[in-house]
């Protein structure tokens, strides 16, 4: 029912008078939606602590006994570990390989491990070492199946419980309820296998791909490094335990993140069946909130625009943000709810119906023609993919953020010390934040980026400049630089200017002007590398029109008319950090007044008098 129809219906009924606006209504049921939800997270989270507890136990156990077999009072060298086991030993490991089989049967490992057990179990010969990693590769891989399995159901859980709370929040919030489509297992399994992230992978995959793989790696790292080093037992058992640590605390985000979006695509699809046209953003606000989820709080966008990641939460991983229906009026009715039947006959009930009833009656009781809307799958389609590569990067797939002193290490001192040389505000400005800013470096990104409101910049190159542009967008970012009208001003006037003295030829202009700026060919004119931050801005100037070579999509300037400034603004950071003169000299004579502007904001965010 849409609210036009809901309108007509109450002026029927002569309980238009009775409707009262109730926006708080809405922001306070659904944060204890997200509360009950996220509280099955901590539960699920808390209760891990058992399957982990059991696999550093189990391996502990196993360590210890091999110690205790192999080494003497210095230890165990490399070569004696890689000893292959003797009859006996090997009848042993055998056993121990059935007994891990039929476990595996129970416990629902993977086939691939479990074909791997067989073939171990039938060979001739084995070393101490193979046997030990084996071993402990079994604790891993029994551990990745009680997560795989626990995920799932507690998604499962999660999904089908805010579709109802939503539905029943939102009937009893506009005071009329209607059945209620009834969620089928294969409707839910759908919605679970679906990909939402960037790499295009599931919960699932990622359990089995990605997180598993990193743990049994690690620990068979640690074993070898362990031995090679000549250290005991009690190094590596402590080394072993803090790796299942690192794990658990993966999966936890693992789970909150997965946890944030199936709430968010209940509450979307529960919203399409019940006709909500617009939905809004309900942040969780305390210390713990990021900036980004701050700055979307109490925003509402139309619901054909929810796009997780960008318009609905989880905007992160371990995101708490919810939404919320959004009305121009929203009516409660005095004392009783209209409600109608299967039919279409609608009748009053009385208004202290609880979610136990309303399930019962209007869900429970549904006819069996009535489906699932499953119109919210159009949205993992390839174009929403690829979508939120482009504008959520892969933090939302788990990728490891970092901080500066875990960056590859040339790329650390290429950019200390070209530092030192840069322009003495800009240099104040990134020298007070890139220390605090966390980073995604992968050389497979498209591009480098700025995640806005998350203070995270995604990295796909080396290249020291263009980390000082970046940086300067977490700058903007925290003292909202950009948003000066002053400085789009000056930037403005630059441009208007130009475009009187080059009498609206500005690329012959330039090239007249500065020469030394730009290499040609028969066809085509290209502004010099290092100059790349002024053709930047020229093309967002221009919308597009200029191109010298080095710029942005035109589709990019026309999404937001604030991109040309906050570019601008990077721009200026770049070629501040670069202080290559001849590009500084230009850049001044082509943008006096943003040039200034710039400098002046910088003095004053610096410090300097």
């Amino acid at each position: 029912m849409t609210i036009k129809e809901l309108e007509i219906l109450l002026q029927k009924k002569g309980l238009a008078n009775s409707l009262s606006k109730n926006g708080e209504y809405w922001r306070e049921r659904f944060e204890v939606l997200e509360n009950t939800a996220n509280n099955k997270g901590i539960e699920y989270v808390q209760n891990t602590s058992k399957i982990y507890q059991r696999a550093i136990n189990e391996t502990e156990k196993e360590i210890s006994k091999w110690y205790t077999r192999y080494a003497s009072a210095e230890g165990i060298s490399y070569q004696e570990a890689q000893k292959q086991l003797n009859a006996n030993e090997l009848k042993e490991f055998r056993m121990s390989v059935e007994e891990y089989i039929e476990k595996g049967k129970t416990l629902g490992v993977s086939q691939k491990w479990a074909k791997e057990l067989e073939r171990a179990s039938t060979k001739a010969h084995i070393s101490r070492l193979e046997a030990l990693k084996l071993q402990m590769q079994q604790q891993a891989e029994i551990v990745t199946a009680q997560k795989s399995t626990g995920i799932k159901d507690l998604m499962k859980d999660i999904y089908s419980d805010s579709f109802y709370k939503t539905a029943f929040e939102v009937q009893k919030g506009i005071g009329v309820a209607s059945h209620f489509a009834k969620l089928d297992k294969k409707t839910i399994e759908k919605v679970l296998s679906k990909p939402w992230t960037a790499d295009g992978s599931n919960f699932s995959d990622r359990v089995w791909g990605s997180h598993r793989a990193q743990l049994v790696s690690k620990l068979h790292e640690e074993l070898s490094l362990n031995i090679i080093q000549g250290k005991g037992s009690k190094d590596l058992i402590k080394k072993i335990s803090n790796t299942f640590e690192v794990d658990k605390k993966r999966a936890a985000t693992l789970v909150y993140t997965e946890k944030a979006y199936f709430h968010s695509l209940a509450q979307l699809d529960s919203f399409k069946e019940l006709g909500v046209e617009e939905f809004e953003i309900v942040a969780t606000l305390d210390s713990k909130t990021s900036e980004i989820c701050r700055e979307m709080d109490g925003k509402h966008f139309k619901l054909k625009d929810f796009l997780v990641g960008i318009t609905a939460p989880p905007f992160h991983p371990r995101c708490r943000t919810v939404t919320c229906p959004y009305f121009d009026d929203e009516f409660t009715i005095d004392e009783e709810r209209a409600t109608r039947d299967e039919n279409g006959k609608y009748y009053t009930v009385p208004s202290n119906m609880t979610y136990k009833d309303w399930k019962k009656n209007f869900v429970d009781q549904t006819v069996d023609n009535l489906k699932h809307n499953q119109s919210l799958l159009d949205l993992e389609s390839d174009k929403f993919i690829k979508k939120m590569k482009d504008k959520v990067k892969s933090f939302v797939v788990q990728d490891e953020v970092i901080s500066f002193d875990e960056l590859p290490i040339d790329l650390q001192n290429n950019f200390i010390e070209q530092l030192q040389n840069s322009d003495i505000y800009v240099k104040a400005l990134l020298e007070d934040i890139y220390k605090d800013t966390s980073y995604l470096f992968d050389l497979s990104y498209s591009n480098s980026s700025h995640i806005r409101g998350l203070s995270i910049v995604c990295l796909n190159t080396k290249d020291s400049s263009t980390i000082a542009h970046e940086l300067f967008h977490v700058i903007d970012a925290k003292y909202n630089v950009t948003s000066n009208s002053l400085l789009s001003a000056k930037l403005d006037d630059d441009y208007k200017k130009l475009l009187q003295l080059s009498k609206g030829d500005i690329v012959t202009y330039l090239t007249k002007k500065f020469p030394n700026a730009f290499t040609s060919s028969s066809n085509h004119i290209k502004i010099k590398r290092e100059y790349r931050g002024i053709s930047d801005i020229l093309n967002g100037l221009s919308n597009g029109k200029i191109k010298l070579g080095y710029s942005h999509k035109d589709s990019y300037w026309k999404s937001d008319s604030t991109k040309c400034i906050k570019e601008a603004w990077a721009q200026y950071g770049r070629i501040g950090f670069d202080a290559n003169q001849e590009v500084v000299d230009m850049f001044i004579n082509i943008f006096p007044n943003f040039s200034n502007e710039s400098v002046r904001i910088s003095k004053r965010i610096g410090g300097f008098k």
